[in-house]
């Protein structure tokens, strides 16, 4: 019964993943997501178990971000409005996985690309 079970769990995930991959836009972001995090990971210093977690909260928050865009589009102030709570709440959720150290170096490390990309 164990075995009938795992493998149509195992049938479900696969399904789904063909699913998810086959979507144009989620690659993009699977692969956004994944820079993101890494680097994270170098400034940050995540542990595995931090990386996993992290990566797909990233991604959660880049598809937030994309369905706000598609939804409103033609209302600029609304979109930037759901934008900005879709990155608090991804901040809010960050520091509940990041320890106090590496939530300021993460911090840090946003200031300065901020300073740098804003010159």
């Amino acid at each position: 019964m164990k075995v009938v079970y795992t493998l149509l769990c195992c049938l479900a995930l696969t399904a789904g993943s063909h699913a998810f991959a086959s979507n144009g836009e989620e690659q993009p972001l699977k692969a956004r997501a994944t820079n993101m995090t890494r680097q994270m990971q170098r400034t940050a210093q995540l542990n595995e178990g931090q990386y996993l977690k992290v990566k797909q909260l990233t991604m959660d928050m880049l598809a937030a971000e994309e369905n706000a865009k598609k939804l409103y589009a033609g209302e600029p102030d609304a979109l930037n409005k759901r934008i900005a709570e879709v990155q608090e709440a991804y901040e809010r959720d960050l520091a509940a996985i990041l320890k106090p150290a590496q939530l300021v170096a993460y911090k840090q490390a946003q200031t300065n690309t901020i300073a740098v990309n804003g010159r």
